[in-house]
């Protein structure tokens, strides 16, 4: 059973917060909390973050699992955990593309709880 949805991406001094914010924000229907942190060279940085309960994280999970194919189950499972990425620029163009830029992570109650059982579950959720 899927529990939780983690959103977390970086927004740098070069990047436009709001525009970012607002996009990934309508396209999910979703708000972010903002924290603002020192980069290498004291920029500051803008970590965006939501996490989303059960069935928010069902509901934007359904939407981006109808746009988006996942081909390698295992190496994004762990053991209560499914991670994957997204696109920044896809998403302000509201395509939904795998990337790097934001961090997806699925909070899964399985038991046994281990790895396989999370790639087989996700899967099947994802192929359903």
């Amino acid at each position: 059973m899927i529990t939780s949805l983690n959103i977390q991406l970086l927004c740098h001094a070069t990047e436009d917060e709001k525009r970012i914010k607002t996009a990934v924000e309508s396209l999910f229907g979703i708000s972010f909390n903002s924290e603002t942190l020192m980069g290498h060279f004291e920029n500051p940085i803008n970590f965006l973050k939501v996490e989303l309960k059960k069935s928010e994280a069902l509901r934007v999970l359904n939407l981006i699992k109808s746009e988006l194919e996942i081909l390698d189950f295992e190496k994004k499972s762990e053991k209560s955990e499914f991670f994957f990425r997204l696109s920044k620029d896809a998403l302000l163009r509201n395509e939904i593309k795998e990337g790097k830029e934001v961090r997806f992570r699925v909070g899964i109650q399985i038991f046994p709880s281990n790895a396989k059982k999370v790639e087989e579950f996700m899967q099947e959720f994802w192929n359903a």
